[in-house]
């Protein structure tokens, strides 16, 4: 049996095919770990699939009214500074989690 970790975020629709996925090796045999931001992590938990949350509530910051001015036109330098440094604690939140012992990972694009 091979534990194979998943790593997404991103929408909804970024993070239930991975789910899915998920599932599917886990009836295949496989132990699976997904893991994604934990704003995501929420709407997952029931369907049977081990979620790590790790922290970057990257949604939480996408609807800010921050982000909303820097998508109409507005200054985005604060904005690519906040999703830097959540990016940085989500890549050592996922290290964290990799180094524990996986066979394979499979990832988002936008999991990096």
């Amino acid at each position: 049996m091979s534990h194979i970790l998943i790593t997404t975020f991103g929408s909804r629709g970024d993070v239930q095919p991975y789910v899915a996925l998920g599932l599917g090796l886990q009836q295949a045999g496989h132990r699976v770990t997904l893991i994604t931001s934990p704003d995501l992590a929420r709407g997952f938990v029931d369907y049977g699939v081990p979620i790590a949350p790790v922290p970057a509530p990257f949604m939480e910051l996408a609807s800010s009214p921050e982000a909303r001015k820097a998508m109409a036109g507005g200054n985005s330098l604060g904005l690519m500074f906040k999703m830097m440094t959540m990016m940085q604690t989500f890549l050592e939140g996922q290290w964290a989690i990799a180094r524990e012992g996986v066979d394979a990972v499979v990832f988002h694009p936008k999991s990096l």
